[in-house]
């Protein structure tokens, strides 16, 4: 689980000699020189022994989605450019663990199902542990109203197929209320306008400055990419002019094309949504643009080295779209479709859930 890696990483850097964490300290603004572009010199801080200013040659804003840094530098006229677009996905997640002599179940593929209305996934942690999460959208007020109930939550879970054997009272036990997050974006921001840095000696890593609808698992990734980028580029003798254009081109260079299409597949599954619950209707593009992803979903299940191709772009070895311009891969989901009458109980039992209705019936 995320806050175990996050805790060795913590403990790590505790380690290092040239270290020290201020934990109980809060930025309440920033420091520099107005010049053009302005430089950043330090940060105010609030901490136990009251409120003072801490120099600094470089200042690293890592303080992810929820920070407050980029609008105290806005609010001093630093012209930051940001492209954001909210994905309307909310994120409803129980934690259960095994009980004693239990195994987490075999599975084909990825142990969940994603459907035009929502999107479900079962995932195993450490010592016996498991969470299974439920993608629902923000304007699916029906599925919202009772998601939250953590007995309606199990009877979802029980009714969608490749999620059920996960949640089965046999197997395991709940351990947690369900817990709800949203602010699912896609975000972008940028210090370097037009080609001319706008802050110097002032740098957004992780969250802060880049990130993607969490689904997509990018968040460490990148935020460890772009650390190591920021790193290279700090330890070299380079101007802070040509240090903030070389850092905005670098996170252009290793993310931007993935970005695009997960914000492209974003804007996707939300058409796919509002045709599903009657909010629009598609037209003929749409229904087969649906109909060839939703083909290339089961076709995953038939052929693993399809699965293994698309996955290796999902993880971030290579462009998310890299598998698409293989003949090999397009050749694998034809098969897939040919194959569909002799091994259509495979892909049911892991697409097969139970009517809607019964999804959001109190």
């Amino acid at each position: 689980r995320r806050p175990a890696f996050e805790l060795v990483v913590r403990e790590y850097v505790n380690c290092l000699s040239d270290v020290t964490f201020n934990s109980h300290a809060k930025v309440t603004d920033i420091g520099f020189n107005k010049q053009q572009p302005a430089a950043v010199s330090g940060v105010h801080v609030q901490g136990a022994g009251g409120d003072e200013f801490l120099t600094a040659d470089v200042v690293i804003d890592a303080s992810g989605r929820s920070g407050a840094l980029a609008q105290m530098l806005t609010e001093h006229g630093v012209n930051l450019a940001a492209d954001q677009r909210d994905s309307g996905v909310w994120y409803f997640t129980r934690h259960y663990r095994l009980k004693n002599g239990q195994e987490y179940p075999k599975f084909l593929g990825l142990p969940g199902a994603q459907f035009a209305d929502f999107t479900s996934g079962a995932f195993p942690a450490d010592n016996g542990y498991l969470t299974v999460t439920l993608q629902v959208y923000r304007e699916d007020t029906a599925l919202v109203a009772t998601i939250k109930d953590p007995d309606h939550f199990q009877l979802i879970c029980e009714r969608i197929q490749s999620v059920a054997q996960w949640v089965d009272a046999a197997r395991c036990e709940p351990v947690s209320k369900v817990f709800g997050f949203g602010q699912m974006d896609s975000f972008w921001r940028k210090t370097v306008v037009d080609g001319e840095p706008q802050i110097l000696n002032y740098f957004f890593v992780g969250d802060s400055g880049l990130r993607s609808n969490p689904k997509y698992g990018r968040g460490c990734t990148w935020s460890t990419l772009a650390a190591h980028d920021l790193a290279e580029l700090l330890a070299a003798d380079l101007t802070p002019q040509i240090r903030a254009i070389r850092y905005e081109q670098s996170l252009e260079e290793r993310f931007r094309a993935d970005w695009l299409t997960m914000r492209n597949i974003d804007r996707a599954s939300e058409r796919d949504f509002a045709c599903a619950v009657n909010l629009q209707r598609a037209n003929l593009k749409q229904r087969i643009q649906q109909y060839l992803r939703f083909l290339v979903e089961d076709a995953m299940l038939l052929e693993p080295a399809l699965f293994r191709e698309i996955w290796t772009g999902y993880n971030g070895f290579t462009n998310m779209d890299a598998w698409s311009r293989k003949p090999a891969n397009l050749a694998r989901v034809a098969r897939a479709w040919l194959q569909r009458g002799v091994f259509g109980d495979i892909v049911r039992s892991q697409r097969g859930r139970l009517p809607r209705a019964t999804m959001t019936r109190q």
